[in-house]
């Protein structure tokens, strides 16, 4: 029984976190694919979903009165201004307790705010929903991903094989079944390890 060196470990342990690595950035770039693909479907019913959408067509007719009337008597601009922000302010309430339920300001990025008085445009407001159905989009891809959610639990296997200080050809042969199972080849050359072939 030969034993592994410890430049050999140290190989293998570095080998297992690069692939693994390289196939978490695969599995990851699939998933963002697959979210893209289902916030696509989902962000034109997505203000709807979160009871919006009456609301920002409200908004947008108040930001088209406030536009059209910019001009007139101070009073009107007054009172339009003010309808257009307190439509944007209901908004950015409802969402804001919104957010909290479905843990956006932990999944996001940008941290996002509802209800800034100085973004009170429709764009903005769609802008930031298509943001965060993508999200939800993308933790419920990744949820449902078997072998994503299997890659941690195989990483650890393999490690445990590397440790185990068994010898050379049936520690390689363990580990490249259990990294089969990963959907990652090792490419080992039989000949330097003199695994016997079955």
């Amino acid at each position: 029984m030969k034993p592994i060196r410890s430049n050999e470990l140290e190989f293998w342990v570095n080998y297992i976190r690069e692939e693994f690595n390289d196939k978490k950035s695969s599995i990851d770039t699939e998933i963002s694919m697959e979210a893209q693909r289902v916030a696509d479907k989902k962000k034109q019913s997505f203000p709807k979903l979160c009871g919006v959408e009456k609301d920002l067509k409200n908004l947008e007719q108040a930001i088209k009165k406030y536009e059209a009337f910019v001009s007139s008597k101070q009073a009107t601009e007054n009172k339009l201004l003010s309808e257009k922000q307190a439509i944007a302010q209901q908004i950015g309430v409802k969402l804001n307790r919104i957010s909290k339920s479905r843990g956006w300001k932990d999944h996001h990025d940008n941290n996002i705010k509802f209800g800034d008085t100085s973004k009170e445009d429709v764009d903005w407001f769609v802008s930031q929903l298509d943001e965060v159905c993508y999200d939800e989009a993308k933790r419920h891809v990744r949820k449902n991903h078997t072998l994503y959610n299997q890659m941690n639990d195989l990483q650890k296997n393999c490690k445990v094989i590397v440790h185990t200080g068994s010898d050379i050809n049936s520690t390689v042969k363990t580990l490249k079944d259990q990294m089969k199972k990963a959907d990652i080849n090792l490419a080992v050359p039989q000949e330097l390890l003199r695994i016997a072939c079955k």
